[in-house]
């Protein structure tokens, strides 16, 4: 049996970093983030989630370079020994 999940997180980062005074975009930022699982969906079915912890933290360091075109790659990773995380890559467009 295939089954879609469809959740709705809010998350909440709160960051530390470095920005590098130059024309051309480096930085490095890090921080922990809080996580409340607004909404879940299988099948297109909202599942209860009364009773259910729907909140959790987890941290994040990402790196940023680029001129006018920025390139980021971004680690979450949970909190909870023997779990695993999560790479994140994007491409912004435009000036700081």
């Amino acid at each position: 049996n295939r089954f879609d999940t469809d959740q709705t997180i809010l998350k909440i980062p709160i960051c530390i970093g470095f920005v590098a005074p130059t024309n051309f975009h480096l930085s490095v930022k890090a921080g922990p983030v809080f996580n409340y699982l607004a909404r879940y969906k299988v099948n297109d079915e909202k599942q209860d989630l009364s009773g259910t912890d729907r909140t959790g933290w987890n941290g994040w360091v990402q790196f940023s370079a680029g001129y006018i075109i920025n390139f980021m790659t971004r680690y979450e990773f949970p909190f909870q020994s023997g779990s695993k995380g999560v790479w994140l890559f994007g491409i912004s467009i435009g000036t700081f």
